[in-house]
């Protein structure tokens, strides 16, 4: 059990404690600046940092402490009385001279540092509440001054008047806004009273004055003239065929483009490359008479895009199966039916397709290589509702020499015309047997194909190029090479070689319709740009318009030579081609769909880059007469709605 060392070492650690607590105590009081004391903090902390007490309650363990030495001492006493008395002796000795001592020093000490911090927290809590009761006494004061319309002076620490001055400004201030706004009232009203009798208020005289007469009269005129020229324009929209055209003033025939057709095929139907004698088809129009405009639609889905887009055929077969990879759809016309081939293998390869821009085209972008589609056919029996504006028959012939080139003179003095048209019938008995296509007419196109350089590499065609006063023609013919060319051309890999024909002789038709002002003008058109071959993915261009809900009634690509022998002349566009993997091979190819239309240069892949021409009519073409080889050159697109 605890005996009297204990005791007397919990005497001097409460001591200590009590020391302790002082020292807090004193570092929670500082001075202030005008040199009384402020109690910082409520409360304090022991040096082992594990009790925080306030400071009244610190006061109250002091009191505390002290009752309890008071009682140990008690304590003390009894213990002494049940032990030796010699140890009672040396015990009580020690606490009389030593521990009562110490415990009654440092009691004293504690007090005299508590008691005048406490003394000085009181106060400087006595001033402040001074202050703020002075504080409450002046704020009344100013009050009091507002309340008579004065306001405090500091200075002098009494009321004191406003400056009169300003209130009369202020007042004056007010009294000129109110007459300003009864005069401008007043304005108002003998404005309004102006306009009643058709007169005006002028401001320099600040009176009603009569209106301009000659001003009146004019406006009532043009009233009249507007309203005349409405009329007009409601009377012209009344017939369906009919537009009022702005430039002229006129009431105009609708865009015969835009007409229907005079026949149109029974819906889209299913065409086929590599089909043998199916990837022939005869389709009857039944109009009597050769239409002037024949549209072959071929579509096909670009499963890139997952948009279907539209090629169009062309007049003669590019190349046969020996070309490997060639596409595209034959047609031709005559007075009751149209007839078209796809690619079909005969004696070679199985890669030609209804639609084909892959190897050696446009960069490789947006590739298309497509067997299976389907077709659409439109027939119109007359271009435009007027005749051309020059019309010119005559024969023509492949592997003839210098005879297989043509140019006629036409002075239209037209650099872009509405349409350029040129189109054969054959007319070698050796190669048109009776019932095969005596009487069909296949179109020209606006770049060759092929070079005369392989030896069992068919081909054909008419090519022509104009500008605003010639018109220029080409047939195939032997350079250096082979007679594999022939001015009609479908043969061999073509339609299961149904109907097939291979001439050297034709019968041609040249028709050109100036663009006037009462034919249809492009709804969306581009600039003439620089387009090159050899170019990789630039060899590739696109044209945006629309958005259109329908396919347009019309595309045209052109492309124009910008040096050699046919500076100025304009090439059309193609929709059949090769790949790069024979000899030379060129022309600008293009495809659309209802919002863009594409255009792919011819580019080299894996083949000899030299051989690939935006504008391609020489080796083995019109005994090279003008030839034109051009890697660089301009096109241009129109799009009619």
């Amino acid at each position: 059990m605890p005996g009297p060392r204990h005791a007397v070492l919990a005497v001097v650690l409460a001591a200590s404690l009590l020391s302790t607590a002082a020292s807090q105590l004193e570092s929670a009081i500082e001075a202030q600046d005008d040199g009384s004391l402020l109690l910082t903090a409520t409360t304090v902390s022991f040096t082992d940092g594990t009790t925080t007490t306030s400071v009244d309650d610190l006061l109250k363990a002091v009191a505390d402490l002290q009752s309890d030495i008071d009682v140990n001492s008690d304590n003390i006493t009894k213990v002494a009385n049940s032990i030796d008395g010699a140890i009672w002796a040396a015990i009580s000795e020690q606490h009389t001279n030593v521990v009562a001592p110490a415990i009654s020093n440092a009691v004293s000490q504690l007090s005299d540092t508590l008691t005048p911090l406490i003394t000085a927290a009181s106060t400087s809590a006595s001033d402040a509440q001074g202050d703020a009761d002075a504080n409450a006494l002046l704020l009344s004061k100013v009050l009091d001054c507002t309340k008579t319309g004065q306001y405090w002076n500091a200075d002098e620490e009494m009321c004191k008047d406003a400056d009169n001055a300003l209130v009369t400004q202020a007042q004056s201030d007010a009294s000129s806004a109110g007459n300003t706004a009864s005069d401008n009232s007043n304005l108002i009203s003998e404005v309004i009273t102006c306009s009643k009798t058709a007169q005006y208020y002028d401001e320099g005289t600040t009176s009603c004055v009569d209106a301009n007469n000659a001003d009146l009269a004019q406006a009532q005129s043009d009233i009249t003239e507007n309203t005349n020229l409405l009329a007009t324009v409601i009377e012209c929209s009344k017939t369906a065929d009919h537009f009022w055209d702005v430039v002229s003033s006129s009431c105009k025939p609708i865009n015969p483009v835009h007409e229907p057709a005079d026949f149109v095929s029974d819906g889209w139907l299913a065409f086929s490359a590599q089909a043998g004698t199916a990837s022939f088809m005869e389709i009857a129009h039944g109009l009597g008479v050769v239409p002037e405009r024949v549209r072959v639609l071929v579509r096909g889905k670009d499963t890139a895009s997952d948009s279907y887009f539209i090629f169009e055929s062309s007049g003669a077969a590019i190349c046969d199966d020996e070309c490997d990879n060639y596409g595209g759809v034959v047609s031709a016309v005559d007075d009751n039916r149209v007839r078209l081939w796809a690619p079909d293998k005969s004696n070679a390869g199985a890669k030609g397709a209804i639609i084909l821009v892959v190897d050696g085209w446009g960069g490789e972008k947006h590739n298309m290589n497509i067997q299976s589609g389907h077709i659409k056919v439109y027939a119109w029996k007359k271009w435009l509702s007027r005749d051309p504006d020059y019309v010119e028959e005559f024969n023509f012939a492949s592997q003839f020499g210098a005879a297989s080139y043509k140019e006629l003179t036409h002075n239209l003095n037209d650099a872009l015309p509405h349409k350029v048209q040129v189109r054969c019938t054959p007319t070698d008995s050796s190669y048109v047997p009776e019932g095969d296509n005596a009487g069909f007419w296949f179109e020209g196109r606006g770049a060759a194909g092929v070079d005369d350089d392989t030896q069992y590499q068919q081909h054909g065609g008419l090519v022509f190029a104009y500008d605003a006063n010639r018109l220029r023609m080409w047939a195939p013919t032997k350079n250096n090479g082979y007679t594999t060319g022939s001015l009609i051309f479908v043969d061999d890999g073509w339609g299961g070689e149904k109907n097939d024909v291979s001439s050297h002789h034709a019968k041609c038709k040249a028709s050109i319709w100036k663009a006037t002002d009462g034919d249809p003008k492009p709804t969306w058109e581009s600039e003439w740009s620089p387009i090159s071959a050899r170019a990789g993915k630039d060899s590739y261009k696109y044209f945006g318009f629309g958005p259109s809900d329908r396919i347009p009634s019309r595309v045209q690509v052109l492309t124009r030579a910008v040096d050699g022998n046919n500076v100025g002349f304009i090439f059309e566009g193609i929709h059949t081609t090769i790949d790069d993997d024979r000899g030379a091979y060129g022309g600008v190819a293009f495809g659309y769909d209802d919002h863009v239309v594409r255009i792919w240069a011819a580019d080299a892949n894996n083949g000899v880059a030299s051989k690939a021409h935006a504008i391609l009519v020489s080796d083995g073409w019109g005994n090279e007469i003008n030839q034109q080889a051009s890697v660089d050159a301009e096109y241009l697109v129109r799009v009619w709605a």
